[in-house]
């Protein structure tokens, strides 16, 4: 296999060009309250305590958090940069397995080219939380995994592949689309090599030891709560906005333009999941994308009726069986499939490009609350919060003291003005970027009952947050 002259010219230009997408104006916008509870975790003095905080959140596993925590990130720029450098390590490391598994340079560099752009994967590696780290790992694995399928059983491809597999398996709970993936190429095809699939049953319980000893800590605990109680049941009609929201991206405004895209990503996955399911028995590695994709997704979407999972953001394992069936579908497609990727990218690109320049990206603007705050607050002022938890944001960029209320406690008497701030209960499984504006209409109603019943001295709206000002009187 001889590698074209120009390959190396253009695998820097799409590293250039996902260096730039995920790395200018990193800390342009506040930090989101998830992200803000990463940086509460990671700051912890030492990697004990960050265990203990994780233990109490089983929605959390720990090892995207025991990378941060010896940086002890005191910005913005800081805490997110890990995940940049991880989303450019994703587009080299997928271009490197295209190469190993296809043996098409053509094919790597369109794989990387759209990884680089592609607005899903950009707003995740420029989010402290684990979505990017979970691409990575599972690329690695796959990789891994491939390399002792097609024979090379050394020690060092056990031990990449038990490695890798360890890292997904404590990264996120999605990751358990690789073992189901993997049996399924095992169940359908390689029935006739025991030997093998008593190996890879062997590295594969090596490689999930360390969540097991994680469960069992979960156990000790008193008292722990998945804090997942947002996630709205999902229809039909969400499948089809997750399709679009991995290929083109999704804020909630669809622009003309994005059909184009979509149209473009529908013909490439469409033919791609066709020939990968017909040639099946000869075409392990596209049939192993479709099941990384497909089975798993269809899964978390049918246990969301009884329990709802299903949100756009832990997909990320899927995104590369998408991007190598959609590129394999315009291969075979003809005159549409030639100039398919270059369509296809010039809308991803303009999609960024729009979203960026709108600060689409920004979910919560806990940076411009707090500074207003502190520019216009009065010595005896006092904050009123609903929930505790909405401190861990607030004081993520507050500096100095202020007394704190909670609105079931209702405020001191000798108290005159607070600044209430509730933060938009509004989510949206798909878009990765900001909320919908709301006003105090839209709160609680014990809650809008009492700051109806005082006099409101400010109403303004933050991007995911609202900012009411309350002077207090004799009102009951």
């Amino acid at each position: 296999m001889h590698r074209p002259s120009y390959f190396r010219i253009a695998a820097l230009f799409i590293f250039f060009v996902g260096f730039l997408t995920r790395f200018i104006d990193l800390d342009g916008v506040s930090l989101w309250y998830d992200e803000a509870v990463t940086r509460a975790i990671v700051r912890q003095d030492s990697l004990g305590n960050v265990y203990d905080l994780l233990l109490n959140d089983p929605t959390h596993l720990p090892l995207y958090f025991s990378m941060l925590q010896p940086l002890h990130p005191e910005s913005d720029f800081v805490l997110r940069l890990p995940n940049v450098l991880i989303g450019l390590l994703s587009i080299a490391l997928l271009m490197r397995v295209a190469i190993s598994l296809y043996h098409d340079y053509k094919l790597a560099l369109l794989a990387g080219g759209l990884l680089a752009v592609n607005p899903y994967s950009i707003w995740l590696a420029r989010t402290a939380r684990p979505n990017a780290l979970l691409l990575l790992v599972v690329l690695m694995a796959s990789y891994s995994f491939f390399q002792i399928l097609r024979g090379k059983r050394t020690w060092l491809h056990w031990v990449s592949f038990i490695l890798s597999s360890m890292a997904a398996y404590t990264t996120h709970y999605y990751a358990a689309a690789l073992p189901l993936a993997q049996y399924i190429l095992f169940a359908l095809t390689l029935r006739g090599n025991r030997r093998f699939f008593w190996q890879w049953i062997g590295a594969q319980l090596i490689a999930v030891s360390p969540l097991f000893l994680w469960w069992y800590g979960l156990t000790t605990q008193d008292a722990v709560a998945l804090g997942i109680g947002w996630i709205p049941e999902p229809a039909v009609k969400d499948l089809g906005l997750t399709f679009w929201n991995m290929t083109v991206g999704y804020e909630g405004d669809v622009a003309w333009y994005e059909w184009l895209g979509v149209l473009a990503a529908a013909l490439g996955v469409g033919v791609g999941l066709y020939h990968a399911l017909r040639s099946w028995r000869d075409n392990l590695v596209d049939f192993y994308w479709f099941c990384m994709m497909i089975p798993p997704l269809l899964l978390i979407f049918a246990v969301s009726y009884v329990r709802p999972l299903y949100v756009d953001r832990y997909f990320m394992f899927a995104l590369p069986g998408l991007l190598f069936l959609m590129l394999r579908g315009w291969q075979v497609s003809g005159t549409a499939g030639r100039f398919a990727p270059a369509l296809f990218s010039l809308v991803c690109a303009a999609s960024f490009l729009v979203s960026f320049a709108n600060k689409d990206h920004l979910h919560q603007d806990w940076r411009g609350v707090v500074e207003y705050i502190q520019q216009h607050r009065q010595p005896d002022d006092a904050l009123m919060v609903g929930d505790d938890l909405m401190l861990i944001p607030f004081y993520t960029y507050f500096e100095g003291e202020i007394p704190v209320v909670l609105f079931d406690d209702g405020p001191e008497e000798s108290m005159e003005h607070l600044w209430l701030v509730y933060q938009d209960g509004y989510s949206d499984i798909h878009r990765q970027g900001t909320f919908p504006g709301f006003d105090y209409t839209k709160l609680p109603p014990e809650m809008r009952a009492w700051v109806e019943s005082q006099e409101i001295t400010l109403q303004k709206q933050f991007t995911g947050v609202m900012l009411i000002g309350v002077k207090l009187n004799d009102k009951p």
